[in-house]
């Protein structure tokens, strides 16, 4: 039906919206393993859908508005595979330079909030680990508010938290690091905060990889924003350089791929730039025709 659909819209036969109004009508009735299937089917039409006349009219706000308010009934936890469906069918269908898709205003998820333990129990967690366990989760708002770290001030007491963090990190052998493989299910996850778990957590490849990969986030937003000199003083231990080897050191010391992995990070993070100036330019078209083939004579 799908494919008569997109047939006759193209032809002028039927109404030009029906294809769209067709996957408005399933994404909202299917159930999520019915909608992996369909969006299957719609990505071997994409090219065909966005051809359309009116696709780049009502007809592109149409599809965007129907995935987003499904990807909003998604679990961001156990549905992570339909999302990403999803995201690629956006990415699809639409041009990259389409600025909908765009976080221009560079807005976090501030509604990514991280609760712990404010005091310590009977459960015989040893002080000292306790003023870790506090700095080490408390240092998540400033992770999830990067701009609050602008201010000197901040930045201070954040640099001393990482540090000490750091440097439970090095004094902690790693006992798991849980190299996937290719038949493990991806998750995304929300890491338990229990102080009970925090030892073992430190000794986590897995737990590791993404808390230092947090820092390196931040210290690249840092970077970003150029900060003034007085903050990052070259001559200062803790610049943010400085901390950034270390934490590439630590990532490198994780598992059999520690070093691929960093390297990963540092190329993500150069190619990054890259967007980042595109969206100060307001987010100009790039795509270029193909170049005309020319047989030789």
């Amino acid at each position: 039906m799908l494919d008569a659909a997109i047939d006759l819209a193209s032809r002028n036969l039927t109404d030009p919206e029906t294809p769209f109004n067709m996957f408005q009508d399933a994404i909202t009735s299917l159930s999520f393993p019915e909608v992996s299937r369909l969006f299957a089917m719609i990505e071997a039409r994409a090219k065909r859908i966005s051809r359309l006349s009116n696709f780049q009219g009502s007809a592109k706000f149409d599809v965007l508005r129907t995935l987003v308010e499904f990807l909003r009934r998604c679990s961001r936890v156990s549905d992570t595979a339909v999302c990403g469906r999803a995201l690629t069918l956006l990415a699809t269908m639409f041009p990259l330079s389409e600025k909908s898709a765009v976080n221009l205003r560079g807005h976090y998820n501030l509604s990514n909030i991280t609760t712990f333990a404010d005091h310590e129990d009977a459960s015989g967690s040893a002080v000292a680990d306790f003023k870790l366990y506090t700095k080490f989760w408390g240092l998540q708002k400033y992770l999830s508010r990067a701009y609050d770290v602008e201010d000197y001030a901040v930045w201070e007491k954040v640099y001393e938290s990482m540090q000490q963090i750091m440097e439970a990190f090095e004094g902690t052998p790693v006992a798991s690091t849980r190299e996937a493989d290719g038949n493990e299910e991806k998750r995304a996850v929300k890491f338990l905060t229990d102080p009970q778990l925090f030892r073992l957590q430190l000794g986590d490849g897995f737990f590791r990889r993404h808390i230092l990969v947090q820092f390196l986030i931040l210290l690249r937003h840092l970077r970003i924003v150029q900060k003034p000199e007085e903050a990052f003083d070259s001559s200062k231990s803790h610049t943010e350089s400085a901390v950034n080897r270390r934490v590439l050191s630590l990532l490198d010391s994780i598992g059999p791929s520690g070093k691929t992995f960093g390297t990963g990070m540092t190329r993500a993070f150069y190619w990054e730039k890259h967007w980042i100036a595109w969206k100060a330019n307001g987010c100009k078209p790039f795509d270029r025709a193909p170049v005309p083939f020319e047989a030789s004579e």
